[in-house]
């Protein structure tokens, strides 16, 4: 914008407002804080995403584990069905999919367990111990394993012999000890919910986002 006036010799004097540097310095300046600006929103919008999602598994987990403390058979199709349906978005199918779900049932082996096996105590292994008696999964069981037992034979309805949960030490749950303290004979469910979350990612900084959550009855 120009201005014209006259100076006290009768010429006229032009003068530029600063109208037009002030605009090109705010352009600058907005430039600057635009990248700051964009990635606090991108990140307050995935934080919401992550909190929704948490929510979502965690709730998952705990219906989940309040069914098998009921005895719901998950190696059944159409048990399975209905706990596919209630992970709607979370994309889990039976055998695959983004996430899994862990069934254990963990129980601290008593002598009497090993008698009524026909095994002495003394020659019992896991007397004493946490073990994982039971075990089921729906989803995608390539994607997780529990940290809390990884017994080798298991039964297509989940149930682990006798034999091998009172003497593989692969079926022993010994960080279950910080979380729940057991009685010898005492049985605990757990139910551990896993889930890929790709919408989470952020390129180039995050990637291979999860959740997982768990629920202890």
């Amino acid at each position: 914008m120009v201005i014209a006036l006259l100076s006290s010799a009768g010429k006229p004097t032009i003068m530029r407002t600063r109208t037009t540097r002030q605009s090109g310095n705010a352009i600058l300046e907005f430039a600057m804080i635009a990248p700051l600006l964009v990635a606090m929103l991108f990140g307050v919008f995935t934080t919401g995403m992550s909190i929704s999602k948490s929510q979502q598994v965690a709730s998952l987990a705990r219906e989940a584990g309040g069914m098998f403390l009921r005895s719901v058979d998950f190696s059944v199709p159409a048990n399975q069905a209905m706990l596919i349906r209630q992970a709607g978005s979370l994309g889990m199918t039976a055998e695959g999919g983004n996430g899994v779900i862990l069934l254990s049932a963990i129980k601290r082996i008593s002598a009497r367990d090993c008698i009524a096996a026909g095994v002495e105590p003394r020659n019992c292994p896991n007397l004493g111990f946490l073990v994982v008696v039971k075990r089921q999964a729906v989803g995608n069981r390539s994607l997780f394993q529990s940290t809390f037992g990884i017994p080798e034979h298991i039964e297509l309805d989940g149930t682990i012999l006798a034999a091998q949960y009172l003497s593989d030490p692969a079926c022993q749950a010994q960080k279950f000890d910080a979380l729940v303290a057991l009685a010898e004979g005492e049985i605990a469910y757990l139910a551990e919910a896993y889930f890929r979350t790709p919408q989470l990612d952020i390129p180039g900084y995050k990637r291979d986002s999860n959740i997982y959550q768990r629920a202890i009855f």
